[in-house]
């Protein structure tokens, strides 16, 4: 097996969007253990260039409440872009990289820690200051082989 290796930098972490509900705006809804159960709906995007040896990862998570109205009162969107130090080595055509699944894996989760500062930061705003993006499980979100990955 020809093992590649990668040099990886962040290059930039973008709030893309932020809009939240004021907690003190929807008392007449929540009930006062509402803080320690959120629905949490995340989504997460892949998008290589190669020209560029970028990577962005885009990551949406939308946070509800646990009630009946189940009212989103937070959405974020982050992006977070690397630089992969020659990455046209993982071409495999003209439209298609297939990056290795563990530097995948790696940032991804990089770009979910990144996600979790910033929600950590602005959920201080909302009035939920005790919202916390809950673990991940990582082998629910990739494939167990490596998948090919469209480019730009």
């Amino acid at each position: 097996m020809n093992e590649s290796t990668a040099e990886v930098k962040i290059l930039n972490v973008k709030i893309l969007s932020f809009s939240f509900k004021h907690k003190d705006s929807l008392e007449s809804i929540i009930s006062k253990d509402s803080d320690a159960n959120f629905i949490y709906n995340s989504n997460i995007g892949l998008k290589v260039n190669i020209e560029s040896e970028s990577l962005d990862i885009k990551h949406t998570l939308k946070i509800s409440l646990p009630n009946e109205s189940k009212e989103e009162i937070i959405k974020l969107e982050v992006l977070s872009t690397y630089l992969i130090k020659n990455l046209k080595q993982f071409e495999i055509s003209s439209n298609e990289v297939d990056i290795p699944e563990e530097i995948v894996t790696t940032l991804v989760t990089t770009s979910i820690s990144n996600l979790r500062g910033v929600l950590s930061v602005k959920a201080a705003e909302t009035g939920f200051d005790h919202i916390i993006l809950p673990l991940i499980d990582m082998s629910e979100l990739t494939e167990k082989k490596k998948s090919k990955r469209k480019r730009d």
